[in-house]
This record gives C-alpha cells, sequence and structure tokens, in this order.
C-alpha cells in the first residue's frame, strides 16, 4: 500500500503541472483566436486537473490498512475514484456542447496565426509523452484510474488533431467550422466519460477475475501430481493490492484427511507467493467406486453432445442417501429449451431405475 500512495502521488503531481500548463496555454492561444474548439480542449485539460487532484486525495485514503468495519481493505476507493473522474469528464463535456452549439448559431472570425498551429502541435507531443508515461505506469500496476489517464491522454491528441484540421480549413477556405468541431470535440469528451463509467461500474457490481490471473492459479492447482481436477475458481478484487479466490479441487477420496489437510495449505501459500491472491480451496473426494465409474461414464456421454457442458463433485452422500453432481453449465445455454438434467436424469434411471440423483447447475 505505501507503493500505492508514492505511485498515486508521483501520477497526481505529474498530471497536474503538465494539464496546468497545458489548460493555461489553451485558453490564452483559444481567447486570442477566438477559438471555442480551442478554449472547449483547453476546458478539458482543466478537468484533467482536478482527476489528478482525486487520484491523489483518493490513493491516501485507499492505502489505508484493513480495520473491524472494512476487513478487505479501502482498496475500492480507486474504482470509485475511476466513477467520479467518469462523472466529471461527462459534466465538463455536456457543458462545452452547450457553448459549441452557441457558437454555431453565432460564429466569430477566427485571427490568422501560425503560432496557434504550432502550439496545438506542442500540445499533441506533450500528451503523447504523458499517455506513454501513463501507460507505462498502468502496465506494472493496473490501477484502472490509471488506465482511465491512458485513454484521456490519447483522446486529448485525438481531438487536437482534429482542432487543427478544421482550423487550418477554416482559414484557407473561410469556411468556419469552429463551432461544429467544439461539438465534436464536447461529444468526443462525453463519450470518453461514458465509456470510463461503464468499466468501472463492472468492476464495483461484481465483474469476473482477469482471465491471466485465473490461468496462472489453474496452471499451479492443475501441475500437482495430486489434484486431479479444477472448477469453480472465482477471483473477488478489493482494490489494485488486494484480491481473494475460492476454487474447488478434485483429489483422491482414498488419501487421509489430514494429508488432504495439508496438501490444500502448501498450495494456497504457493498460490499466495508466486500470485499474491489469497485463496481457499476446498476439496472434492474422487472415488474410484464401480457405480459412481459407471455413472460417471453415463454422464459424460449424455453432456457430449451439448458443448460447453462439464460436471464434477460425483459422489455419493451418505446424509441424503442419494448420489449427488454438479453441471458446470455455459450462461448462453438455454436449459428451457434443451432440459440437460433431465437428459442426465433419465439416461442413469435407464440404467439402473432406483438411484437417487441430485443434480445442482452452476453457471460459468
Amino acid at each position: 500500500m505505501d507503493t500505492l500512495k508514492k505511485t498515486g502521488f508521483k501520477v497526481s503531481m505529474i498530471g497536474i503541472v503538465v494539464n496546468t500548463f497545458l489548460c493555461i496555454i489553451k485558453l490564452i492561444i483559444g481567447h486570442y483566436s477566438r477559438s471555442i474548439a480551442i478554449v472547449t480542449d483547453g476546458f478539458d485539460n482543466l478537468s484533467d486537473v482536478g482527476n489528478s487532484l482525486m487520484i491523489l486525495v483518493a490513493y491516501q485514503l485507499a492505502s489505508k490498512p484493513a480495520d473491524k468495519d472494512h476487513p478487505y481493505g479501502h482498496g475500492r476507493i480507486e474504482n470509485m475514484l475511476s466513477q467520479a473522474i467518469s462523472l466529471m469528464i461527462m459534466t465538463v463535456g455536456v457543458t462545452l456542447l452547450v457553448s459549441s452549439v452557441k457558437r454555431i448559431l453565432d460564429p466569430q472570425t477566427l485571427i490568422q496565426d501560425g503560432r496557434i498551429i504550432m502550439m496545438i502541435i506542442a500540445s499533441i507531443l506533450i500528451k503523447l509523452v504523458l499517455a506513454c508515461y501513463y501507460y507505462r505506469i498502468y502496465a506494472s500496476t493496473k490501477l484502472s484510474s490509471i488506465k482511465a489517464q491512458v485513454s484521456d491522454s490519447l483522446s486529448d491528441t485525438a481531438r487536437n488533431l482534429v482542432i487543427i484540421v478544421s482550423y487550418v480549413i477554416t482559414l484557407v477556405t473561410g469556411v468556419n467550422l469552429d463551432g461544429y468541431i467544439g461539438v465534436i470535440v464536447s461529444v468526443m469528451i462525453i463519450f470518453n466519460g461514458f465509456r470510463l463509467f461503464r468499466e468501472t461500474s463492472s468492476v464495483l457490481v461484481g465483474k469476473a477475475g482477469d482471465e491471466s490471473m485465473i490461468s496462472d492459479i489453474s496452471k499451479i492447482l492443475s501441475n500437482h501430481e495430486q489434484i486431479l481436477g479444477v472448477h469453480d475458481l472465482r477471483i473477488h478484487s478489493y482494490g489494485p493490492a488486494i484480491s481473494y479466490a475460492s476454487a474447488d479441487v478434485e483429489i483422491d477420496g482414498s488419501l487421509s484427511f489430514m494429508k488432504v489437510h495439508d496438501l490444500l495449505d502448501t498450495l494456497e501459500e504457493q498460490i499466495k507467493e508466486e500470485t499474491g491472491v489469497i485463496i481457499t480451496l476446498h476439496g472434492d473426494p474422487v472415488s474410484s467406486d464401480k457405480q459412481i465409474s459407471r455413472l460417471r461414464d453415463i454422464i459424460k456421454e449424455t453432456i457430449s453432445h451439448h458443448d460447453g457442458i462439464s460436471f464434477h463433485d460425483l459422489h455419493y452422500n451418505e446424509n441424503f442417501s442419494c448420489y449427488h453432481v454438479d453441471l458446470s453449465v455455459p450462461y448462453s445455454y438455454d436449459l428451457k429449451k434443451n432440459d440437460i438434467v433431465k437428459q442426465i436424469s433419465d439416461a442413469i434411471h435407464e440404467y439402473k431405475k432406483d438411484i437417487n440423483i441430485q443434480i445442482n447447475v452452476d453457471r460459468h
């Protein structure tokens, strides 16, 4: 968390200095040239300064250690920060959109000065360097708010290119595109803010874990000689520095409880050391019983006609006096149209009518 705080401070200060400079320059040349498009872009840089200040404050809060009321820490403040940034971006975009429409209705003649184009080109180069810096930080931290800064910097670059083209066309042809370009720039700002809001909302609602992290953990488990299968691996993120996970692993049912306990403890510690993820493993015993082996073959044959469906945890539950199995079914699979549960049940009862089996469905 100390690293997070230092990263947030460094990124924020660089963003504040650079965007303050660009804001002042664009507002000056925008006012001088009478270009609403340049003024609009200058105010967007002012919102970037506000974003950097929010990052500075939020990372101080996100780095707070876990406490009684927040046992998983305060890392999700970073995601809340990203949402606040997105709302600010959209608010600025709407305000500038209104100003641009007014400029279309009441156009003003632009001042012809080659120095204005040179200044905008310089701002493009500065933003490209800033985007590269943000991307390097994001690549090592995977912070969503830093990713937002990468996207925003690249968006600024694209907007400035549009502004240059429109300014030149206006000067050469006499057709005043300034207000229309202001509208385009404003819409781009609003869209960028909405996209960021949607991404961060997905994380807070409960987005699936990072695919590369899931793959790394799966490899660690699958490569162990005593692990016969892995399923229901889920990762829960509580910020950029804290992730928890859970998974079921299939183990030889003949192993003693103590050996299974030691095996799972060892794997949990290995995963924590290699990935930083705190994981809880649950062992599913795999039986070599002939009846279970026969049921396993029947289920395999039945689901082989349905793409994406698998099963696990087939065992006999003495407490309920029945067999139990979990089906893993894709979200895209229509259970009402294709009742796979009934198909499996019918196939098993065709083999032996008096078998009592409970079939649970897990979605993936």
